[in-house]
């Protein structure tokens, strides 16, 4: 036997290598992988190399960053380069935040920077994902209010009140953090301007991120006070308005008639005759 009856003739051989390449390329054939020989099985689904942390704070980056490998159907790892895969929420509510995606690298390995999920407290998952490859998911992550960053009022923003009484809602603010989340444990000064005072300026966030005045208490002078609250670390304050108002009568002092006789049934020599006041800047005319 000849070589020429064993060997394929060069022209059938590269007729063969190139219909293999081209049924590759549209998908018929199964398993083909984009940078290794023709008929290499490719990838089958995603694994896990580096899961979640067991917690994190709302809005801020994972402290320990996830990363996924490609594997083959037998579930061993498969390198294979330029593959996306994408990260969504697999449970709980919120968004993600930072980059989604990542490709593999040479070792096919899709290594995520500065992901993050902004949301409520709550358990979370992430379901990570590419085109044609089964997906995986994360552990759950345990997820906190993040730092304290924004400061607003709640309750008893613009009120009157008749001067040097409290003002009738007690002036309270909210911390929270840069998605809305309430921030526990936050010390907030409350300061009031001119002659009005507080009692218990000093006080803390609760639970509920919420931070209540003692009192706040208008000046004696009718006009405008300001109650002003502010915690470490935020640069914006909150400001209260209150307006000091002429108040009901208090005192009423005899100026004129008193201590006179007459005969009965005739008028006294002076009539008698009195002021009604309020506080010391608050007099009726």
């Amino acid at each position: 036997m000849t070589d020429h009856d064993i060997r394929p003739s060069s022209r059938s051989f590269f007729r063969v290598r190139i219909g293999a390449v081209f049924a590759c390329w549209v998908g018929l054939l199964a398993g083909c992988a984009s940078d290794g020989p023709v008929g290499t099985p490719g990838p089958a689904a995603l694994g896990i190399v580096t899961d979640l942390p067991a917690a994190a704070s709302s809005g801020i980056a994972f402290t320990q960053q996830p990363k996924v490998r490609l594997t083959d159907a037998a579930g061993s790892p498969f390198a294979q380069r330029g593959v996306l895969v994408t990260a969504a929420l697999g449970s709980g509510t919120g968004t993600l935040v930072g980059t989604s995606s990542a490709r593999t690298d040479g070792d096919g390995i899709a290594a995520f920077t500065d992901l993050g999920i902004a949301g409520p407290p709550g358990s979370r998952t992430l379901r990570f994902s590419a085109t044609g490859l089964a997906g995986t998911e994360s552990g759950a992550v345990a997820l906190a209010a993040g730092p304290a960053s924004v400061l607003s009022i709640k309750a008893g923003g613009q009120q009157s009140s008749p001067a040097a009484t409290p003002v009738p809602v007690r002036p309270q603010v909210v911390i929270t953090d840069a998605t809305g989340n309430p921030v526990a444990g936050i010390a907030v000064t409350f300061t009031a301007s001119g002659t009005s005072t507080v009692t218990d300026g000093a006080q803390t966030t609760d639970a509920a991120g919420v931070a209540t005045v003692g009192n706040w208490i208008l000046g004696a002078k009718p006009g405008s006070y300001s109650l002003t609250a502010t915690a470490a670390g935020l640069a914006a304050p909150a400001t209260f308005l209150a307006t000091a108002t002429i108040g009901p009568p208090a005192v009423m002092t005899v100026i004129a008639g008193d201590n006179q006789t007459a005969v009965a049934g005739t008028a006294v020599d002076s009539a008698p005759a009195v002021r009604i006041g309020r506080q010391v800047y608050a007099t009726a005319p």
